[in-house]
């Protein structure tokens, strides 16, 4: 759920005020936004780690009894400290589950198939904030507390949908070559494939690919920056960077917000910003940032990652996007605000 619309209706309850308006703080509105982008970055070491050792399904379960943790957090906090530390959580989650996104579709989808499945997560984000957007709206003209709570338990829904659905997929081939469990391995790929077709071929090009680039002990993050994989994790760590300098925070999480501030009521402000989302899909992103940074981050994160360091180059390549997350979380809350920054110029 984005922030950015939950403050919306927050508002409407704030004693804050700014000539004569209610309005969020910007140093409130700045950490709200910028503890779930450090939960996402320790989260996504977190998960590397884990996932490297107890396997990617395990690490997902994990990943959804955090995110479930921050959701039953955020719906009933009182105060904005708690409030903060929800979001602190939630943002671990998330790491995990930005991790093992890219992991999972490299290691689970045919080669042929990588490229839709890969950039098939950005599209995931994508649709997810024109759902929130819908979902915000429904509730937006509420003035009692589920005006603000009913979104946030709606994510409910997915974290249930992730759990049970995390019961049923096999573990990832790659993972248990790595740890020299075979036959636990060829099950795997034959329940991905089918039992008439023959895993043999590709079970041995795993193993081929697993030995040629070393023991999964062996893998470090000192290793990610050594050699040619130094090559590999820039990469992957540049093209997220780019997303966020490419200015989509500020389209994606502070769009009814801003809205807000240019004077439309709270439901036209929804309107628009489901308008401006489903446009953004349908037309901008599509063409755009779907066709370049936006997709292609998640891509080449999953082409460019050797399969012993592939978890440690995602959780650098998530902790850079939770970095320059971070910082234009801090900076845009100041240049929108009317109490702070370039905004607070302008009639």
């Amino acid at each position: 759920m984005k922030i950015c619309q939950i403050i919306c209706i927050i508002k409407k309850s704030t004693r804050d005020t700014f000539e004569g308006n209610a309005v969020i703080p910007a140093e409130w509105l700045s950490a709200f936004n910028i503890t779930s982008s450090v939960g996402q970055f320790f989260g996504g070491f977190a998960c590397s780690w884990i996932a490297d050792r107890i396997g990617r399904k395990k690490s997902l379960t994990i990943g959804v009894i955090v995110v479930t943790g921050g959701i039953f957090g955020e719906t009933w906090s009182s105060t904005r400290t708690a409030f903060v530390v929800s979001k602190l959580i939630l943002g671990v989650g998330a790491g995990f589950y930005l991790t093992l996104g890219p992991i999972t579709c490299s290691e689970f989808g045919p080669v042929v198939l990588r490229g839709y499945t890969t950039s098939g997560v950005n599209l995931a984000i994508a649709m997810g904030q024109l759902i929130s957007n819908s979902v915000t709206k429904g509730f937006g003209d509420r003035v009692d507390v589920w005006g603000f709570r009913a979104p946030f338990l709606v994510q409910l829904v997915f974290s249930i949908v992730l759990f049970i659905g995390s019961i049923f997929p096999p573990e990832s081939p790659y993972y248990l070559v790595q740890r020299d469990r075979i036959d636990d391995a060829r099950k795997s790929l034959q329940r991905l494939y089918g039992s008439g077709f023959d895993v043999g071929p590709k079970l041995a090009t795993i193993r081929i690919t697993v030995e040629a680039e070393a023991n999964c002990d062996q893998a470090s993050y000192a290793l990610a920056f050594q050699g040619t994989n130094r090559i590999r994790t820039l990469i992957s760590m540049g093209v997220f960077a780019c997303q966020h300098l490419a200015g989509i925070i500020f389209v994606l999480s502070f769009s009814t917000y801003f809205f807000q501030l240019a004077g439309f009521s709270t439901s036209n402000s929804f309107d628009l910003g489901v308008g401006l989302t489903a446009c953004g899909v349908a037309v901008i992103y599509a063409f755009v940032y779907f066709l370049t940074i936006g997709a292609v981050a998640f891509v080449l994160l999953g082409e460019v990652s050797s399969v012993t360091l592939r978890a440690r180059t995602t959780a650098l390549a998530t902790a850079t996007q939770a970095i320059f997350g971070i910082i234009m979380f801090f900076a845009v809350p100041y240049m929108v605000n009317p109490d702070a920054g370039v905004c607070s110029s302008f009639p």
